[in-house]
């Protein structure tokens, strides 16, 4: 995941802290459109986010600053423990439709990077 960070902040970006339902819809509709949600034929597909318990197991905050999740769009049944204690990061899953999903850290993911909005409105992809 340190990676990832270092990755985001080249492009005074960080990962992406899920604040509300509307960013979260944004986010979802995002990779509908990209990936067919649910469709199991499809390999896994998974975006990081800056959601983890990495320090509390059980207590989900957004990193770096150790926010507490307030919105968390879990899919049905997560986040569960697994029998290691490994799945401490949490990220958006195709076979959930894109709802959260906690998962082991050192899986090799997709990520996802936000940032301020720029007052001339400038994207950075």
């Amino acid at each position: 995941m340190e990676r990832l960070k270092e990755y985001c902040n080249a492009f005074s970006a960080a990962l992406v802290a899920i604040d509300d339902h509307d960013e979260f819809t944004f986010l979802q509709d995002t990779l509908r459109t990209h990936h067919r949600a649910n469709d199991t034929r499809q390999p896994i597909i998974e975006y990081w986010t800056a959601g983890n318990d990495i320090i509390n197991e059980g207590h989900w905050v957004w990193a770096p600053n150790s926010e507490p999740m307030e919105f968390k769009p879990w899919a049905p049944g997560e986040p569960n423990r697994d029998v290691h204690d490994k799945d401490d990061c949490a990220g958006l899953f195709n076979y959930e439709d894109f709802l959260m999903n906690d998962d082991n850290c050192d899986e090799s993911r997709f990520f996802i990077c936000e940032h301020e909005e720029k007052p001339n409105g400038e994207v950075v992809g």
